[in-house]
């Protein structure tokens, strides 16, 4: 099984007008780790796959303002892959974790953001970034 999320949203408190998002993804998070154990014993797996801003899907919703900003975000290295992440991206995971090859992988939430996740926004980009 896999469930797709916004581990980050679980995390965070910053898009406001989304509020209702952050403690569903949160929870489906939550219950996909559950379900992983339940169902380990049959040999069904269970994740999570969290794509980070990518093109397409709610991202077209927004403003063009919103999405600019987003690219420029991407681009300037709060993205370490330094673009954003394309529906491909995310449906090779999906695949990979549907094949044979991922057989012994449950329970985990991936993410699927280009680096994204990683970077800390206490500190500047400049201090985070290899030179």
């Amino acid at each position: 099984m896999i469930a797709l999320s916004y581990s980050q949203s679980g995390r965070t408190g910053g898009w406001q007008p989304w509020v209702g998002m952050g403690p569903a993804k949160a929870a489906l998070d939550s219950i996909s780790r559950y379900f992983a154990v339940a169902l380990g014993r049959y040999g069904v797996t269970v994740n999570t796959v969290s794509p980070g801003m990518s093109d397409g899907g709610v991202m077209e919703q927004t403003p063009p303002e919103f999405q600019q900003a987003i690219k420029y975000w991407v681009e300037s290295g709060w993205t370490p892959m330094r673009r954003q992440g394309k529906p491909q991206d995310i449906a090779d995971v999906c695949a990979l974790l549907c094949s044979d090859e991922a057989r012994f992988v449950t329970g985990h939430s991936i993410a699927v953001d280009g680096g994204s996740s990683l970077m800390n926004s206490d500190f500047p980009l400049a201090l985070q970034i290899p030179a």
